[in-house]
């Protein structure tokens, strides 16, 4: 027996007298059958049912038609409801739609901060201001520079948190993040000072190696104890040698009011930052020290013009 469309040959049936098909589709079938005799002789073969399989009403070609255009419908209004979404933000956009957009990157980066701050050993201090100084910007209505600020700001804690991932990091990548953080300073303070950063040309900055973050602490409190007390502008110098191969030697340079006199500026905050700044870096050193086995020394020099106090230096030599 054969039902066409369904077996693709002759079925034997033996002394079978029934045929089975389960779950058939829906459509007509025509069920044949023939005979063969002992001696393999066979007889036509006969047409003996015509098999009508009504479909159902899911299986329906107006039924698919109806969820296809269900479908289009949802995507339709789907896709409409999009373009009215882009429409309203177009139309939002003002000057307080941007000052609105400056202050939740500005929340958001208070809150990256304070794990930044942990893992990169920045001075809070700083960070304090920074974010002080965004949001004056934004109460006054400046997006522009609270803009700029922020983005600047935000290149330096990805800058700093990048750097913070190893345990040492190329010279040139630490140094980049702090030309970023003496950029900031300037953006606060404006042409307080004048920096230039020197180095040796036979240093390749790219291979010489150094733990992150080491030179940035001394360069911070010449600044800010040293510069900012000056009423004139001053100059910050950081020069970096290494006249032995396996020893870099980092000058930070400042022609400020010198330690003596920042000794005798009795007011709370600075007191409070010195001890904070001077620990974090003392702590560093050590760690340093203890985790590379290494010898890194620290040399402070007050400089005199004249019988005056003109400034201070300060020598770092780590091993790389």
């Amino acid at each position: 027996y054969k039902l066409v469309g369904i077996d693709k040959g002759w079925v034997y049936a033996a002394n079978r007298t029934t045929a089975y098909y389960t779950q058939l589709p829906p459509g007509k079938y025509n069920f044949f059958v023939k005979a063969i005799n002992n001696d393999g002789l066979q007889g036509p073969a006969m047409q003996l049912l015509t098999i009508v399989i009504i479909p159902a009403w899911y299986q329906t070609w107006w039924f698919k038609i109806l969820g296809i255009l269900v479908i289009l419908s949802l995507v339709y209004i789907f896709y409409r409801q999009r373009i009215e979404e882009e429409k309203a933000k177009g139309f939002a956009k003002s000057s307080v739609a941007e000052l609105k957009q400056v202050k939740a990157e500005f929340e958001k980066q208070i809150a990256e901060t304070e794990m930044v701050a942990l893992r990169a050993q920045m001075n809070p201090h700083f960070i304090f201001n920074v974010l002080n100084s965004i949001n004056k910007y934004i109460l006054e209505n400046d997006s522009v520079k609270a803009s700029h600020y922020l983005t600047q700001f935000s290149r330096l804690i990805r800058q700093v948190l990048e750097n913070s991932k190893s345990s040492r990091v190329p010279l040139e990548a630490d140094l980049q993040a702090l030309q970023l953080y003496i950029d900031m300073e300037k953006l606060r303070f404006g042409d307080k000072f004048i920096t230039t950063i020197k180095v040796d040309k036979n240093i390749d900055q790219q291979f010489v190696q150094l733990p992150p973050l080491l030179i940035q602490p001394y360069v911070e409190n010449a600044i800010w104890h040293g510069l900012m007390q000056k009423t004139e502008s001053g100059n910050l110098d950081i020069t970096i040698t290494q006249h032995q191969e396996n020893i870099l030697q980092v000058i930070i340079e400042d022609n400020g009011i010198g330690r003596e006199k920042a000794n005798e500026l009795k007011s709370k905050s600075a007191t409070k930052h010195k001890s904070f700044g001077m620990q974090i870096t003392r702590d560093r050193i050590d760690i340093v020290n203890m985790l590379f086995n290494i010898e890194a020394t620290i040399q402070f020099e007050d400089l005199h013009k004249n019988g005056k106090a003109s400034g201070t230096r300060v020598t770092l030599n780590i091993p790389v």
